[in-house]
């Protein structure tokens, strides 16, 4: 039982809140956008421009869903140019 609680006996929740400087409407946003991509994945600039982000909070925000495993990243080489990261949900490419 101790080892369930937290600072100040509060419980450990199972879906912990994001870490700090990160809003919970702002990575549901970004959630929501993830789940309505093409199979393929977006970029991180479609899903700001999707979503009025600005692309550094959307790459942020999306380096910690792939962190917690909630989003995948790959590279895209047959852009004919730079290569670009795709997001998406796993399972879905």
């Amino acid at each position: 039982l101790e080892m369930t609680l937290q600072n100040n006996d509060k419980p450990v929740s199972s879906d912990p809140a994001p870490p700090k400087g990160m809003q919970e409407n702002t990575l549901a946003l970004i959630r929501t956008g993830l789940r309505a991509a093409p199979p393929q994945g977006l970029t991180s600039d479609a899903l700001a421009r999707q979503t009025g982000l600005s692309a550094v909070t959307v790459r942020r925000y999306l380096n910690y869903l792939v962190e917690k495993g909630e989003a995948v990243s790959t590279i895209n080489y047959d852009t004919g140019g730079r290569p670009c990261r795709l997001y998406h949900i796993p399972g879905v490419f």
